[in-house]
C-alpha cells in the first residue's frame, strides 16, 4: 500500500504535467488563430486586375500612328487602388511585341523623358467593376517584313512590383499603294528608276547591331548587278567594293511589299 503523502505528491505531479501540456496546446492554437487572422496580408493576385488594350484600327501602315485606348479594371468583389503619376501617367505602361516588330512599335509620345515639377503619385480606389481608363498613341516605325505584327501592354501602379498584363493584339499591316521596295527574310529590295524591276538590295539588318552589310546595285538598270560593297560596322565606312555581274532576282510570292525604310536610298 502506498503511503498517504507520496500519492498526494504523485497525483500534484500530474496535475502539473497536464497543466504544462494545457499551455503549450492553447499556445500553438494561439498562433494558428492568429496566422489565419493575419492571412490577408497577401501578395495581390494575379487576376485581381484586369488590362484590356483596344486599338483605334486594326490594319495599319508603317509610319502611321494609330490610337490605343487603355483600360485597368477591377476584378474582384472589392475595392482596389491603383496609383499613377499626374503628369507622367504613361511610364506605368509597357510594351511588348513579337519578334518581327521587336523594336520598331514605339509610343509617339515626344515628352516621354520629361520632367515635371508638380509631376505627383495620384491614388484611385476602384470599385467591384470600376476601371482606369487613358489612352496613347502607337506607330509602327519601320517595315517588318511580314504582313501582320502583335502586341500587348502591361500596368504596373506606381511603386508596385507586379505588372499586369492585356492579352495580345493582332494587327494587320497595310501595304503600299505602289510598292517600290520588298523584303524577303532579312534582305530588303528596292525599285529605284520605277520600271517594276529590283535594282537594289541590302543583305539585312545588321547595321542595327554594328554589323557589316552587303549592298548590290543595278547601276545602269540592265537587269544585272554590277557593283557589290560592305558597308557599316563599329566603325563605319565601306569595307570592300568590286565588280560583279549577277542577275537581279524577280519579285515573287515571298517578297513583303514594304514601305521604303528611312535609311534606305
Amino acid at each position: 500500500m502506498i503511503p498517504r503523502a507520496i500519492l498526494k505528491k504523485i497525483q500534484q505531479t500530474r496535475l502539473c504535467s497536464t497543466g504544462r501540456i494545457a499551455c503549450a496546446l492553447a499556445f500553438v492554437l494561439g498562433g494558428l488563430s492568429l496566422l489565419l487572422a493575419t492571412g490577408a496580408a497577401k501578395p495581390e493576385p494575379a487576376s485581381a486586375l484586369r488590362v484590356l488594350v483596344k486599338p483605334s484600327k486594326t490594319n495599319v501602315r508603317v509610319g502611321e500612328p494609330f490610337k490605343v485606348a487603355l483600360r485597368v479594371e477591377n476584378a474582384t468583389r472589392s475595392n482596389r487602388s491603383v496609383r499613377v503619376m499626374s503628369c507622367t501617367w504613361y511610364r506605368a505602361w509597357n510594351l511588348d511585341s513579337d519578334n518581327a516588330s521587336s523594336g520598331k512599335i514605339h509610343d509617339t509620345n515626344t515628352n516621354a523623358f520629361k520632367s515635371y515639377e508638380n509631376d505627383a503619385p495620384v491614388e484611385m480606389i476602384l470599385p467591384p467593376g470600376g476601371a482606369y481608363t487613358n489612352e496613347m498613341e502607337l506607330s509602327l516605325d519601320e517595315p517588318t517584313g511580314q504582313r501582320k505584327f502583335s502586341f500587348r501592354m502591361s500596368f504596373t501602379s506606381v511603386d508596385g512590383t507586379q505588372a499586369f498584363w492585356s492579352e495580345k493584339v493582332e494587327m494587320n499591316i497595310v501595304p503600299p499603294e505602289h510598292p517600290s521596295c520588298w523584303q524577303r527574310g532579312t534582305k530588303i529590295f528596292r525599285d529605284r528608276d520605277g520600271d517594276g524591276r529590283i535594282d537594289w538590295e541590302v543583305s539585312g539588318d545588321t547595321w542595327r547591331h554594328d554589323g557589316v552589310d552587303t549592298y548590290k546595285a543595278d547601276t545602269n538598270y540592265d537587269g544585272y548587278y554590277d557593283v557589290e560593297s560592305a558597308w557599316g560596322g563599329i566603325t563605319g565606312g565601306e569595307y570592300s567594293h568590286k565588280s560583279i555581274h549577277e542577275r537581279v532576282p524577280k519579285v515573287g510570292n515571298d517578297f513583303v511589299p514594304i514601305e521604303s525604310p528611312r535609311w534606305v536610298p
